[in-house]
Formats: C-alpha cells, structure tokens, sequence
C-alpha cells in the first residue's frame, strides 16, 4: 500500500466512525425525548472544539438514567456530575452541545413535564405535587411552574379541566 492509499483507508475509516457517532447522538436524542425530557435542537453557529467520543455518549445515557431516578428529589448539576464522575462545566458543555440544553434545563424540563401529567390527573393536590416533585413548599412550585409555562398550576389544573369537558 502506498502512502495516498493508506491516507484514503484512514479517512474512511474516519468517515465511518464519525458516522456511527452521528448515529449514537440521534440515538440519545430519541431516548431523551422518550424519557419525557424535551430536547431543543443544537446551536448551528456553535463550533466543535472539542470531538465527543463514545464514552461521551455513555455519560449521556447514563445522565438520563440518573435523571430518571432522581428528579423528584431535586438533586444540583453538581450531584450528576459526581455521579459521572466529571465536572459540572464538562457535563453542561456536553449536554449543551449534543442535547441543546444545559443539565439544569434538562431536569427542569423533566420535573415540568411530570407536573403537568400530575396536574392533569385531579386526585392530587398542587401542594402534594409541591413536595412530591422535590419543591420545598408550593410557593416555590408555583414559581417555577409559572416561570416555565406563564400559567399558576391552578390555572393549568383549571384550562385542561375546560378542555376535557
């Protein structure tokens, strides 16, 4: 084999691995949108400075395990990044890159998400939902609720309630 012929073999093989990496990143975004945690599509603009290998995706599958198991509990960034093993600004530049979001919206998006399935259903309490999701009091719940959705969950429960009649 010649030089050039051994540089095209290379950048093949390259291509194919880039190529699986796509694959696995779409992969993840399939099952972050599955696990009920929105996904907003990456920055266009933001330029690679650093490649993200297959390890970097298994951080990811198990960051949403993680969050999984343990968003009602109202865990830090700082929490999962012990857990991976790496540091809150790695994960985040992570997350942000192939996800589109940092952690801390992922979480949010996903205690979101499960309080509005909770608010749907009229056998809980708002203040049940307050400590069932991790909030400290309602207050503080209905702060954020309304903060992402520009509704009080009173006013959620209310709408899907005219809604369904």
């Amino acid at each position: 084999m010649n030089i050039e012929s051994q540089n095209q073999y290379l950048d093949q093989q390259q291509l194919s691995c880039l190529q699986v990496l796509d694959a696995h990143k779409n992969e993840l975004r399939k099952r972050f949108t599955l696990a009920k945690i929105s996904v907003r599509p990456a920055k266009s603009s933001y330029e690679r400075k650093r490649e993200y290998h297959y390890w970097d995706y298994q951080r990811l599958e198990l960051l949403s395990g993680l969050i999984e198991t343990h968003y009602k509990t109202g865990k830090t960034v700082s929490f999962y990044s012990q857990q991976l093993k790496i540091t809150p600004k790695t994960l985040n530049r992570l997350t942000s890159h192939v996800l589109g979001q940092t952690l801390y919206q992922l979480i949010q998006d996903r205690r979101l998400k499960e309080s509005r399935v909770m608010l749907l259903d009229d056998q809980f309490l708002i203040k049940e939902i307050a400590y069932q999701l991790g909030f400290r009091n309602p207050a503080v719940f209905g702060r954020f609720f309304k903060e992402l959705t520009g509704m009080t969950p009173r006013a959620f429960r209310a709408a899907a309630n005219v809604r369904t009649i």
